[in-house]
């Protein structure tokens, strides 16, 4: 969460592992049709700050009103802030005038195992289930990867923003996170009310590993603005940044 900064991110990759790539996200709300602040500052804790511009890959989207939502991704591998071990990164300097939601690190290494199938899906697809079109729900993203005889396990990050934190109310906010599998023994699991904030203020990561069943060829995910159990709370309106799959 970057409602106050600067806010930290903390990173456990492997020791003994190669950092192969390291992409850092952010996101925030725009009071007006324009896109937010592609610069921010990111630092190695108790290390010196440096300047790290961002594409513009979501947005500017006007949400409601005064809330036009925009993300942006940064290649900061050549940097070199992001080893084997743990890592704690501050980011700093992100200005949007209505909120800056929140930030995240994506990192990709190779520890060596296997090879695995990666895929990365992102951008700015916003969701409320009160709105119409475009807006009520979020577009499934479907993952495919070679069959297998055997079970498998796929590891699944999420990035989400503006979900329960005090700019957003500060009250539960029902969601959903389905996970479909195709195949003879396919199915979809839901992750009711997740999403709260967990990160910080405005901010969800989550690492959520899922059962693939033999003979699986794809993954599907959608995020859902609903209420599947009848809380009685307003579903959440939020945005979906990124989703990265790996398989072992």
């Amino acid at each position: 969460g970057m409602l106050n900064q600067p806010g930290s991110i903390t990173l456990e990759v492997p020791l003994g592992a190669t950092v192969k790539q390291v992409l850092l996200y952010w996101e925030g709300f725009m009071a007006t049709d324009a896109p937010g602040d592609n610069t921010v500052t990111v630092a190695a804790a108790g290390g010196p700050g440096v300047a790290v511009v961002g594409t513009l890959i979501g947005g500017p989207t006007l949400f409601f009103n005064g809330a036009y939502a925009s993300t942006f991704r940064a290649d900061i591998t050549g940097l070199g802030l992001v080893s084997a071990g743990n890592t704690t990164l501050q980011v700093s300097d992100m200005v949007f005038t209505n909120v800056a939601n929140g930030a995240g690190v994506v990192v990709i290494f190779d520890d060596g195992s296997s090879n695995a199938n990666i895929a990365l899906r992102d951008g700015s697809d916003l969701a409320f289930v009160g709105f119409a079109g475009s807006l009520q729900t979020t577009v499934p993203q479907t993952f495919t990867f070679p069959a297998s005889a055997n079970n498998r396990i796929a590891l699944v990050n999420l990035f989400f923003a503006s979900v329960a934190g005090s700019v957003s109310g500060g009250t539960i906010r029902p969601t959903a996170i389905e996970f479909t599998t195709n195949g003879p023994n396919g199915g979809t699991t839901v992750l009711n009310n997740l999403l709260n904030s967990v990160s910080g203020p405005e901010w969800d990561h989550f690492a959520i590993s899922v059962n693939l069943p033999a003979d699986a060829t794809s993954l599907t995910v959608q995020a859902l603005s609903v209420d599947n159990l009848a809380t009685g709370f307003l579903p959440a309106s939020f945005d979906w940044l990124a989703a990265g799959l790996s398989i072992e």
